[in-house]
């Protein structure tokens, strides 16, 4: 009787309303497995925060000396994102000597180019309207004078030299404020070119003086100019043009030096960066594995990830640096709580990619 009774009830029941009945207990647990991980990722993250001391504040209303910062997935694990703190040498620095040194690759490209023409591809705009001027004439004198003119456009690289000079100046103040710059080379390059720029002002000034005079001349003229005159006049487009090239010269070495030290600054900041990371590095593996035990909850198949923010290379293009992911199995956390790994033979081990 007992036994037709189950067999009735067993066949009254909807399979589906079977299935809800054993899902919600079972959601219910899942849920509160998942909130139990995330309390032991936070208090996690805490103590990493403690033993890695980035819980420290450079000043009152400065952010912390690098940070943790941690989340956990139920079916894929824990990932915590790690900022390092990188003494002297942040991001925004580095990359701006990076870009310091394209300026300074483009200055050098005009430069040159300057150097092997004798001219630049800018309008001399005064020269432009002197020789309008004298076209209105079309008698030999005028030819003459548009002639002479024409002459002291081939000097028209001062312009260019004047504002490599700015931005020359411009890049070494930044270069200033970056870690391992050599302040006394920087200080003496700065005043040097202040006084080349002095020195192209003087020939700019010079060069604009004898345009006037012989567009003056020329706009006035029934005859050609006087020998005297005319010899005048090319000693002194002979001498500008004399001293502009010296002026090239030293600039062209200047902005070399400049490029120079750019790289140096730029290697050692580098140097300094790998071994304040690979310093870190170590120091995050040893505290990870002396707290494993903190994950021992984490479930069977699941990883923790360490996310090192921008602590990989860097991409030239877009002025950031990469990640660098390093994935710790499930069974090297239970070594290191065994004791039978070290911090070091966990990093080690630990699948590592950037991203």
């Amino acid at each position: 009787m007992i036994a037709n009774t189950v067999q009735i009830l067993r066949r009254s029941i909807a399979p589906g309303a079977l299935l809800v009945t054993l899902a919600m207990p079972l959601s219910i647990v899942a849920q509160e497995n998942v909130t139990e991980m995330r309390r032991a990722v936070d208090l996690f993250s805490n103590v990493l925060r403690e033993g890695l001391g980035l819980n420290q504040r450079q000043g009152i209303f400065s952010p912390r000396n690098g940070d943790v910062q941690g989340r956990y997935l139920a079916g894929q694990g824990v990932t915590l994102s790690i900022v390092a703190p990188m003494r002297g040498t942040p991001d925004n620095v580095d990359i701006s000597v990076r870009e310091l040194g394209q300026s300074l690759d483009e200055l050098a490209l005009q430069l040159g180019g300057m150097m092997e023409r004798g001219v630049v591809t800018r309008p001399d705009f005064d020269a432009m309207r002197d020789a309008l001027a004298l076209s209105l004439r079309t008698d030999e004198i005028s030819l003459y004078y548009r002639d002479l003119m024409q002459q002291l456009t081939q000097i028209g690289s001062l312009p260019v030299m004047d504002r490599a000079l700015a931005e020359a100046a411009l890049q070494i103040r930044r270069l200033q404020s970056a870690a391992f710059a050599d302040q006394s080379l920087l200080t003496g390059l700065d005043d040097e070119l202040q006084t080349l720029r002095e020195h192209v002002q003087s020939q700019i000034e010079a060069l604009a003086r004898l345009r006037r005079d012989i567009s003056r001349q020329a706009a006035e003229a029934e005859s050609m100019p006087e020998p005297a005159t005319l010899a005048a006049w090319q000693a002194t487009r002979e001498q500008i043009e004399l001293r502009v090239g010296e002026l090239q010269r030293q600039l062209a070495g200047r902005m070399q030096t400049l490029r120079d030290h750019q790289a140096t600054v730029q290697a050692e900041q580098q140097l300094a960066r790998q071994q304040q990371m690979a310093e870190f590095e170590q120091q995050l593996f040893t505290t990870v594995c002396d707290f494993a035990g903190g994950l021992r909850d984490l479930p069977s198949g699941e990883y923790l990830n360490l996310v090192l923010v921008g602590a990989g290379r860097a991409d030239e293009q877009v002025a950031v640096r990469y990640d660098r992911v390093y994935t710790i199995s499930q069974r090297d956390l239970q070594d290191c709580q065994r004791g039978a790994i070290t911090g070091g033979q966990l990093l080690e081990t630990a699948l590592s990619y950037e991203y």
